[in-house]
């Protein structure tokens, strides 16, 4: 499991639509689409329940799942925000 696929996950059960949620994480929808079939079959689980025009969470997958894994995408952005400001300053002229 990725941090990439956790934060997939996250935008589905957010988003409650593949599309949409791909066009949040900035990807395509079936890029997105494969990489959650991968994550379920890594688990073997089904994480949402797809139909026509709405996808929803499965009772496996519940809040507590979804709560940990926004909370890696949390620490994850704030990460990433912060990257810029440690590399400038491990940087050095000789």
């Amino acid at each position: 499991m990725t941090l990439t696929e956790l934060r997939y996950i996250v935008a589905v059960a957010r988003e409650r639509h593949f599309g949409h949620a791909a066009e949040a994480c900035f990807v395509s929808q079936p890029t997105l689409s494969v990489a959650v079939k991968k994550l379920e079959e890594e688990l073997g689980v089904a994480l949402f329940e797809r139909g026509p025009g709405e996808v929803s969470v499965t009772p496996s997958s519940s809040s507590s799942f979804l709560t940990a894994t926004e909370s890696v995408g949390w620490e994850t952005k704030q990460a990433s925000a912060a990257w810029p400001k440690c590399r400038s300053r491990a940087t050095a002229t000789l």
